[in-house]
């Protein structure tokens, strides 16, 4: 249909269709469904990421998070439905209002007349002046009832268009904070509670909703004697006791392709591409939940703040990006990465041996 302000001719609504709408409507539907399916697992999976338990207040934070969310994406996901329901009860109403045009015009061609592009009605036959009259008024009819059902095409078309704006409008316009950073006071830092990694960046928002990329800081402490070196060696050599997802290989070498046990306990495929004496990093591949080509790095710093006598303090940190899709695109999922990533730095923090297994250079 042409544009608002504009009549179709004959030949356009003869050639015009609702299969876009249909195409809406199931899209949308779909969308829906994936954001409901998304916000469910993350919810009920926030607690225990990675299959590790996690307390405390920053997991109370978490869950009281997630659960919010999950409301807010619920409301999207109907507003997306009731999007898909104007679209899907507009296509019949098109649809019928089309059959109605063609109908008339049908009935003007078989009663011996033409009908213009624009919709005037002519007789075909040469009309002698005692019947002119009556062919006039026949003529008049004809073009009145086509220009009512026309109208009523329009019209239809237009308030279709109307309230699927609308709709789109409201999920388009939803958007998911992040909230604000949490400090870590002394004393909390001197037990090693992690109440919220720290954000090195903060990427603009995504179109639409989602997450291109993002960066976090972990901090984690370790006993004196440690390299970053070392933690990093532990850590590709016991892969397993230590990320937060566990592999299908326990060490980690360059090059593998390995399938981490996921949030959701489905195989997510990524390619070791890069190993280093103080990082690692992923690329994912097609069947990860964030989609492939995502790239992720994991690497070890020196922190120069050391709060507790006999102690190191270190950040994790962990810096992703690639090409959006999959769970990239739920939005406000991003978050959920924060408490995901915690656990490793968490499992650091308890689960590294008193001393390197092997001799080091004490970090100065």
């Amino acid at each position: 249909m042409p544009s608002s302000g504009s009549i179709p001719s004959l030949t356009q609504i003869r050639l015009s269709d609702t299969s876009h709408l249909d195409e809406a409507a199931r899209r949308w539907t779909s969308t829906a469904a994936v954001w409901e399916d998304a916000f469910t697992h993350l919810s009920t999976q926030i607690s225990l990421p990675g299959g590790t338990r996690w307390d405390g207040s920053a997991a109370e934070v978490a869950q009281a998070r997630a659960f919010s969310d999950r409301v807010h994406v619920a409301g999207l996901a109907d507003q997306l439905h009731q999007a898909a329901h104007v679209a899907r009860d507009g296509a019949d109403r098109i649809a019928y209002a089309k059959r109605r045009v063609i109908d008339s015009v049908d009935r003007a061609s078989e009663a011996g007349f033409v009908v213009g592009e624009d919709f005037s009605v002519t007789t075909r036959h040469a009309v002698s002046s005692p019947e002119m009259a009556a062919w006039q008024t026949k003529a008049e009819a004809f073009a009145s009832d086509i220009g009512a059902r026309v109208g009523e095409l329009v019209f239809a078309d237009r308030q279709i268009a109307a309230r699927i704006k609308s709709a789109a409008a409201r999920v388009g316009e939803a958007r998911f904070e992040d909230g604000e950073k949490q400090n870590v006071n002394a004393s909390a830092r001197a037990v090693r509670f992690k109440d919220s990694p720290a954000d090195d960046t903060t990427d603009s928002p995504v179109p639409g909703g989602g997450y291109g990329s993002y960066h976090y800081g972990y901090p984690f402490s370790t006993a004196e004697g440690w390299t970053k070196e070392q933690i990093m060696s532990e850590v590709r050599t016991h892969f397993n006791n230590y990320f937060t997802f566990t592999a299908d290989q326990s060490v980690l070498v360059e090059g593998a392709t390995i399938n981490l046990k996921g949030p959701f306990g489905e195989n997510e495929p990524v390619k070791v591409v890069s190993v280093t004496g103080d990082s690692f990093t992923f690329v994912s591949l097609p069947g990860h939940n964030e989609g492939a080509g995502r790239t992720i790095t994991f690497s070890i710093v020196r922190s120069q703040v050391n709060p507790i006598p006999g102690r190191l303090d270190w950040e994790l940190r962990v810096a992703a990006s690639g090409p959006l899709s999959d769970l990239s695109l739920v939005p406000g999922a991003s978050w959920f990465n924060k408490a995901v990533w915690q656990v490793f730095a968490n499992n650091l923090n308890s689960r590294l041996p008193g001393h390197p297994s092997q001799p080091g250079v004490v970090a100065v």
